[in-house]
């Protein structure tokens, strides 16, 4: 059978994982290109090439054959969670790393995971970045422009426009949406790009909306831990708004494996501002590609 890789979605239980990361003040960096990767050294070692994705609390994931390269201290031991909590979810060592260039930027002393599956959105890549990295800097993805940039300048207020207020969901960013017509709350989830559709969404809420080609997969969904899930996919007869972002007729991945509304695929159209700090994200699809 066909697998899809989930987004990671990944919760850890048992350690406060964001908001330890400490950057070192520094102007705007240029930005960096982002979507095959991005270089990170650890420790003054590397570079070495790590995925990002907000859509995951800790401020890292690595191999764990790096993190014993890097004699990386082992700091406590935390139990992953991809969507659902699972009783026999697998135990992860948690490592600490002492400083960690990206982007021109230095963080100290940030807290994360060695993960056997900590590369899921690069191909032999050693590891991911996830919201917890940010939580004391502005993070900007543009995914048109394929420029990841990081600054220390606040977002503007909520306008409602393209800015919004976003809520704090084990340190996911939630925003609220429109979609069918109907109001929910949806995370951003970078990780979940490629999961072949603009959104997931649980069954439950799938039935109060109106769709168009519903057909239930032959494939599965494989998330980070290896379990598989069945689902459907379906095109929404209608928008997805966010303040002055429309999308029209999104393509739906329908599946209970993750149980709340996920920004997916979309996000590749967007440009996003992700501000942790004030709980704000900006939110943008340019009127036409842009290129490096």
């Amino acid at each position: 059978m066909k697998s899809i890789i989930a987004g990671l979605l990944l919760i850890c239980s048992g350690v406060f994982l964001a908001g330890r990361g400490v950057a070192q003040g520094s102007p705007p960096s240029p930005g960096v290109p982002f979507k095959e990767g991005v270089d990170v050294e650890i420790n003054g070692h590397g570079p070495y090439v790590f995925g990002l994705d907000i859509g995951s609390s800790p401020a890292f994931l690595i191999a764990p054959g790096l993190s014993r390269e890097l004699s990386l201290p082992v700091t406590s031991h935390v139990q992953s969670h991809a969507g659902v909590e699972h009783a026999n979810d697998p135990p992860m060592d948690v490592v600490h790393i002492d400083d960690l260039l990206l982007a021109g930027h230095l963080f100290h002393r940030v807290i994360g995971i060695a993960h056997p599956n900590a590369s899921p959105t690069v191909k032999n890549g050693s590891g991911l970045l996830g919201i917890g990295l940010f939580q004391n800097v502005v993070v900007k993805l543009d995914y048109p422009s394929n420029r990841l940039s990081i600054s220390e300048q606040s977002l503007p207020p909520e306008n409602g426009k393209d800015v919004f207020q976003y809520t704090d969901v084990h340190f996911l960013p939630y925003v609220d949406i429109v979609l069918g017509g109907v109001p929910v709350n949806a995370c951003i989830d970078t990780g979940a790009q490629d999961i072949g559709a603009d959104m997931s969404v649980p069954a439950d809420f799938a039935s109060r909306l109106r769709l168009r080609n519903l057909v239930k997969s032959s494939a599965v969904w494989t998330d980070i831990n290896g379990r598989k899930h069945e689902f459907s996919t379906a095109t929404l007869d209608g928008d997805l708004v966010i303040g002055s972002v429309v999308v029209h007729d999104p393509s739906l991945l329908i599946s209970d494996a993750v149980p709340f509304v996920n920004l997916a695929g979309v996000v590749k159209r967007m440009a996003i501002s992700l501000d942790p700090q004030d709980h704000r994200v900006k939110l943008e699809i340019p009127e036409k590609p842009r290129s490096e």
